[in-house]
């Protein structure tokens, strides 16, 4: 009986240090990440930490309003996938940040030492989850991606290419936004969108030149304020505000963003101001970029 048992403390010594090596080889192995997270002093308080993970996420009732609104390229949404109301937006942001401010102490502690039992798959499960939710809040706003693509498709590029290019603007929106400010992702992440697309069509026009009327601008005819949580013309007022009243009325008239809505043409705004058609073109591209611009310093993003 004594042999049995010491063979049997011997086996378990034996797998403990089987585990013991394994475990050094992984951190050995264990290649730093760079984690980033948006900070929020609730990270350092248990009952708030608690309180995140516990949290169920509401989303938008789906109105009769809604369901009658088509939007093109509503094919590409995916089905049964409601707006998130401002209150779960805050919860699965501070959720996801969560997770990935967990992983990055996790891989503090793997990296100096400080916790042996700590397993590099610790880190990866948190990380993990950090992406199952920033998935979500993709997902939620698809929405807002094809409503932006909708505009550059005169380019001549295929709406699925759009919504990618989109979704990679978005996604980077997501990782950078802090919730703690208060504006919806939305209100941020439309500029993103627009922006990076802006930039896609114009490397893409620059390997298929396109002349004329086609020109891409970077604002939309029709949709230039769809899917933004906040009053339409407030929202115009505040981008427009810094540009200077002729830019700022041509810009209004070429985006139909006066009282009877109708878009004109570049020819008849320049017939208006009396100078060139491409002159007009490139004051409202120039103009676009710098509302933008000014509108993203104003929110504390650039």
């Amino acid at each position: 009986m004594k042999t049995l048992a010491s063979r049997n403390r011997k086996l378990q010594e034996d797998r403990h240090q089987i585990t013991e090596a394994a475990k050094q080889t992984a951190v050995a192995d264990w290649q730093p990440l760079e984690i980033r997270f948006v900070h929020h002093s609730d990270f350092d308080d248990h009952e708030a930490v608690h309180n995140i993970l516990e949290a169920i996420p509401q989303w938008e009732p789906t109105t009769t309003a809604d369901r009658r609104r088509r939007l093109i390229g509503e094919e590409y949404l995916l089905p049964n996938r409601p707006l998130l109301t401002a209150t779960a937006e805050k919860a699965l942001f501070l959720r996801m940040n969560l997770f990935r401010y967990i992983a990055a102490r996790r891989q503090d502690d793997l990296l100096s030492g400080r916790d042996p039992q700590l397993s590099p798959n610790a880190i990866r499960y948190s990380l993990e989850d950090a992406n199952r939710t920033r998935n979500q809040i993709v997902e939620a706003n698809q929405r807002l991606v094809i409503s932006n693509a909708n505009g550059f498709t005169s380019a001549g590029i295929h709406l699925a290419d759009l919504i990618g290019e989109g979704n990679l603007a978005l996604m980077k929106a997501i990782d950078s936004f802090d919730v703690s400010r208060g504006y919806r992702l939305s209100t941020y992440a439309t500029y993103a969108i627009r922006r990076h697309l802006s930039r896609f069509v114009q490397r893409e026009q620059k390997r298929k030149p396109i002349s004329g009327e086609d020109l891409i601008e970077p604002w939309v005819e029709g949709q230039f304020v769809e899917c933004v949580d906040c009053e339409p013309e407030e929202y115009i007022d505040e981008i427009l505000a810094s540009l200077p009243r002729r830019e700022r009325m041509m810009v209004r008239l070429r985006y139909g963003l006066t009282p009877d809505g109708k878009s004109q043409t570049l020819h008849r705004i320049a017939e208006q101001f009396g100078i060139s058609k491409e002159r007009v073109r490139q004051l409202i591209v120039r103009s676009c970029a710098q509302a933008f611009d000014d509108y993203a310093k104003k929110l504390g993003y650039q």
